[in-house]
């Protein structure tokens, strides 16, 4: 898969101290618009455009979600994406998403996790509990559907 084959560039990235150099949407669009991403006849260059394409989606997607722009997706930032997707989701249920899903024990999801937790499906793994969020639902394509400006009128009653 694409996502997978992108994060697997990113974390050899990573390794060479340039997270920050690809942190943005717009240093991801500059790649991806660089003479090397041009096709070279090998098809391989294509690739890494495709793959630099999903990175911007996903992105851009962690992006809208991150309400307060820190940069990494808090519990109540999760719940409220569950809330606009019509489940129901107390900050008990976004904090153990939170556990579950992050890598450095941060407390928080920053967008490389978030992007390896859609992208090999972890939101699925999360345990259904009655009357809590079915996280199935936090995938690509139910993200993508919220309005680009869902942020803006989110209205969270925090519930424990």
């Amino acid at each position: 898969m694409f996502v997978a084959r992108g994060l697997e560039l990113f974390e050899r990235e990573k390794a060479m101290n340039l997270r920050k150099a690809t942190s943005s949407v717009g240093t991801i669009k500059r790649k991806l618009t660089s003479p090397k991403a041009s096709d070279d006849g090998t098809g391989k260059s294509s690739k890494t455009a495709k793959i630099l394409q999903e990175l911007i989606r996903i992105k851009t997607l962690f992006d809208s979600c991150d309400t307060d722009k820190g940069g990494d997706l808090d519990a109540e930032e999760i719940q409220a994406v569950m809330i606009k997707m019509n489940q129901p989701c107390r900050l008990q249920d976004a904090e153990k998403a939170i556990h579950f899903l992050d890598g450095d024990d941060s407390g928080t999801i920053d967008w490389v996790e978030f992007a390896q937790a859609l992208g090999a499906g972890k939101f699925k793994e999360l345990p259904y509990e009655p009357g809590g969020p079915k996280w199935s639902k936090f995938n690509l394509e139910n993200l993508a559907a919220l309005p680009s400006d869902f942020d803006a009128d989110i209205q969270v009653t925090c519930r424990h």
